[in-house]
């Protein structure tokens, strides 16, 4: 299994985003697979593998409304770009990211699988350690493949809106004067969004975090200095299941839209997020990091 590169670092983001229109992956998805198809948007563009309008159509709806948060939250509209690929086009474009796996594609875009299949099934059962979360009526569902393969694809989902977050805070020039809190801000952004469109689905995407860290080890299971430059796949889902707790402990105390007072208070700091900020408008932040890394 290859590692996973985007790492939920500012620093190599930047570096992506820098080559967002030459970008040799975004070139080779445009020529390496000429029938791909076109769904077209002013805040978020869909390129699909055919067979998979419906998931396309969806998926668009959604990071649509990212846009527009992001939009409300900040006053940047930054548009995005999907790559939904069939396993045979994730192949031919030369993805190194095991299928099923978010996969940036160029500065604004990342690409994310079509649809389930046993190998998806496989990726997120192992990196979970644990079942996968259930889909209510999987006969209504408009994805097509078994009731593991749609809970797949629902996995891959709620870790590309983190990534996709990190994104957008890249391209709208924030940053945080230290690491964690560039994830912080991202998963919070991505716990916003799903509370104000998708609170319904919360319980399964707790269930996905959770798992991730229990199987990454639980708890104090890697230091703070580590989630630079995670060593594996595994170790940066821990991280991110810890920055989804810290998100949670901000939305307890900030309401539905925490994102829009974090935003707009780097607005005034030039565009930067300082963790004594955020330490000071969320005391649980406190906690969360003497009782999350084993080097706090």
């Amino acid at each position: 299994m290859s590692h996973y590169r985007l790492h939920g670092r500012l620093l190599l983001l930047s570096a992506v985003i820098l080559l967002a229109q030459t970008s040799t992956t975004a070139a080779l998805a445009q020529s390496a697979s000429p029938l791909l198809l076109d769904l077209s948007g002013s805040l978020a563009s869909i390129r699909y593998s055919p067979g998979s309008l419906d998931r396309a159509s969806r998926v668009q709806d959604h990071v649509e409304k990212m846009v527009e948060d992001f939009d409300s939250w900040s006053k940047e509209k930054i548009s995005l770009g999907i790559y939904l690929l069939s396993f045979e086009d994730w192949v031919q474009i030369g993805l190194q990211d095991t299928y099923g796996m978010p996969s940036p594609m160029g500065g604004r875009g990342l690409a994310l699988p079509a649809w389930g299949n046993p190998e998806t099934v496989a990726l997120w059962k192992g990196l979970m350690q644990s079942r996968l979360p259930t889909i209510p009526d999987p006969s209504i569902s408009i994805s097509r493949g078994t009731p593991d393969e749609l809970a797949s694809l629902l996995v891959a989902d709620v870790i590309a809106i983190a990534e996709l977050a990190r994104i957008q805070l890249v391209s709208a020039g924030f940053r945080g004067d230290k690491p964690w809190v560039d994830d912080v801000v991202a998963h919070t952004m991505a716990l916003s969004g799903i509370l104000l469109h998708k609170d319904q689905r919360l319980p399964e995407v707790r269930m996905i975090y959770n798992s991730l860290s229990a199987a990454g080890g639980g708890s104090k299971a890697h230091s703070l200095a580590e989630s630079e430059s995670p060593t594996s796949i595994q170790t940066k889902l821990w991280f991110d299941a810890q920055c989804f707790t810290a998100a949670s402990i901000v939305a307890e105390s900030g309401g539905k839209q925490p994102a829009k007072q974090i935003l707009r208070l780097a607005k005034k700091n030039g565009g930067v997020i300082r963790a004594s900020d955020l330490v000071s408008s969320f005391p649980g932040l406190d906690g969360w990091l003497r009782s999350s890394f084993s080097d706090e």
